[in-house]
């Protein structure tokens, strides 16, 4: 289930009248599994924070350990465009097997975020 550190507040500085902007990641390993709770348990806690879902990606049937996964390379094709201000996935695992993984995809693919206080 998505967590919040107590250290950070719940959404980046934004404007007043701007929802931030999130795109949903779900991955199931096998066919005989389903995203749907993830989906719900995700769609609930942007919802409950006032967020937009702009995008919802999911990959069904595919081993994170896979490098090449179709709803996860549209999401990092997105991100470089800037479609969405953050990610919401239901557990690290979802998106990513290891550190290294999720530090690779987004250090080269995407530039940094900045948010400036009011």
């Amino acid at each position: 289930m998505a967590t919040q550190d107590s250290s950070f507040s719940s959404s980046p500085s934004q404007s007043p009248n701007k929802a931030l902007r999130v795109a949903i990641y779900a991955r199931v390993s096998t066919d005989m599994q389903s995203v749907d709770m993830q989906l719900d348990s995700l769609r609930q806690y942007g919802g409950n924070r006032g967020w937009t879902i702009q995008q919802v990606y999911s990959d069904q049937g595919i081993s994170g350990a896979k490098v090449k996964r179709p709803a996860l390379d549209q999401l990092m094709s997105d991100a470089r465009k800037r479609k969405f201000d953050c990610v919401l996935v239901w557990a690290f695992d979802r998106f990513a097997r290891s550190t290294f993984t999720v530090v690779a995809a987004f250090g080269r693919s995407v530039p940094p975020i900045e948010y400036s206080p009011q």
